[in-house]
This record gives C-alpha cells, structure tokens and sequence, in this order.
C-alpha cells in the first residue's frame, strides 16, 4: 500500500481509513513506512493508529471525529523521548 503524507482532510487519513476496513473484515494488509531521516514517518503511522483507534462517525462517509492518541503508546518500540535523549 502506498500512501501519501499528506492525506488527512477533515478527520480522514487514509492508513487510518484502512487499518479500520482490515479491522472489521478481520483482514490484514502490509505496509512500508520509507523515507529518509527527519520526515515525519514514525509521526504519519502515529497518527494513522490515533485515527483507527478513535471515535469514528460514518454520516455521510467515515472519518475520525476523535483521534486517541493515548491508544498509541502501547504500540511504540521506542519512546518518542527515549530517542530524542540518546539522539541529542
């Protein structure tokens, strides 16, 4: 799958919009985050899971009406600050 940056629009991010769909179909699809340092990617798959796990309204086309973002920190290998720490 590939997906652009950029695409949230009103509360609609497409890996969020598609991590939902798998979910409920009980799917699965892969995905690679690539890109060189200092681009956003772990903030981009951050906000995807925040997006999934949040509140979600389906009038007149899905999307995230309240992202969760605490849902996330179960999902991290590593702490945001832990990695700014050993990168400073």
């Amino acid at each position: 799958m590939t997906v652009s940056t950029g695409s949230n629009t009103r509360g609609r991010l497409r890996l969020a919009e598609k991590i939902v769909t798998e979910t409920r179909l009980d799917g699965f699809f892969a995905m690679v985050v690539d890109g060189v340092q200092r681009t956003g990617k772990t903030s981009y798959v951050s906000k995807g899971l925040a997006y999934a796990n949040g509140e979600w309204e389906f009038d007149p086309t899905p999307r995230c009406v309240k992202p969760d973002f605490d849902s996330v920190k179960d999902w991290m290998i590593f702490k945001p600050q832990e990695f700014l720490d050993l990168a400073s």
